[in-house]
């Protein structure tokens, strides 16, 4: 890849958060409900880390929420 940059730590967090997904990105149609949930839990407890240990009082005030 021309112009690529070996970044991590704080440089890496940065790029990624400032470059914009490729408008094509979605979920695949037929993922099976398991792994849409997964995901929906991934993404609202903030990513791999934040999401990985679900406490259910968090998820169960969310519902409510919406």
């Amino acid at each position: 890849m021309t112009g690529s940059v070996n970044l991590v730590g704080d440089g890496a967090d940065q790029l990624l958060t400032e470059r914009e997904s490729h408008p094509e990105l979605a979920p695949g149609l037929r993922l099976p409900d398991d792994t849409q949930l997964w995901a929906a839990l991934q993404q609202h407890r903030g990513g791999t880390w934040g999401g990985c240990v679900y406490d259910v009082d968090v998820i169960i005030a969310a519902l409510k929420d919406k």
